[in-house]
């Protein structure tokens, strides 16, 4: 094999080298997009999805509060009916010591 036939396998060689290198950026370039493309879907979802949620447990929060306040309402009656329930006890007690008293 003379000297200028090796020369030209290893410039093909290196040519091929080269090539194969330049592919592979390409590819490394295209997962690269690929991948920030998906990346940025994912933080898009991410948002969407917290939205939705700071949503949700505002609305749980608004019903939380209603359900206190009718909590509170109904607290406060059960209490008026007690003291009401009290006092018709007392009356009806005076009624009948009253009525035996008289007898």
């Amino acid at each position: 094999m003379d000297l200028q036939q090796k020369l030209k396998e290893r410039e093909e060689t290196l040519k091929r080298r080269e090539d194969d290198e330049f592919r592979m950026k390409i590819e490394q370039s295209k997962l690269s997009a690929l991948l920030e493309q998906k990346l940025e879907l994912t933080e898009k979802e991410l948002k969407d999805y917290k939205s939705k949620w700071t949503s949700k447990e505002n609305d749980i929060k608004e019903l939380n509060k209603e359900l206190m306040a009718s909590k509170k309402e109904l607290l406060a009656f059960s209490d008026k009916l007690r003291l009401a329930e009290r006092m018709h006890g007392e009356e009806i007690a005076n009624l009948k010591t009253e009525y035996e008293a008289k007898l």
